[in-house]
């Protein structure tokens, strides 16, 4: 298999999980104004229990994004401030040029999803010892450094 078409499998298993999301905000509409809505959650019973679940998918969603497409330079770093980027900014040194490019527009997408999920933070942050974090924590780092938790 080449790079490319391990690149394009990549691309369309995120994809996949991408229309997974908004299959759930209709199969439950309930849940919609928290993973899309912008929404706090509050309360509790079973439809809490339901849009827990639905942010969990939602940040699931997110930190898999991240990690498969996060451009890395050839020692596997991330550039700095990696969510923080704008259309046009120059490659970083050491970063592929298309998949810098590539990544302009799923760094949005990241930035979006906490923007109108703001109830993902409080699950981000959990730790679970003894293993520590539950999400990597170069993607709770990235998430902290745009601001967005």
């Amino acid at each position: 298999m080449t790079n490319e078409q391990l690149t394009e499998a990549k691309c369309e298993s995120v994809y996949s999980h991408q229309l997974d999301l908004w299959q759930q905000a209709i199969q439950a509409p309930e849940v919609a104004p928290y993973i899309f809505g912008g929404q706090m959650p509050s309360g509790s019973g079973p439809e809490r229990a339901r849009v827990d679940a639905a942010l969990a998918n939602s940040l699931d969603f997110y930190a898999y994004v991240f990690q498969q497409l996060a451009p890395r330079d050839e020692d596997g770093n991330l550039p700095s401030h990696v969510l923080r980027v704008h259309e046009g900014d120059p490659t970083p040194p050491g970063i592929d040029r298309d998949r810098w490019e590539n990544w302009w527009s799923w760094a949005a997408t990241i930035l979006n999803g906490f923007d109108i999920a703001p109830g993902m933070c409080d699950p981000l942050m959990v730790a679970v010892p003894p293993s520590g974090f539950v999400y990597d924590s170069e993607f709770i780092d990235a998430v902290k450094d745009a601001g967005r938790c």
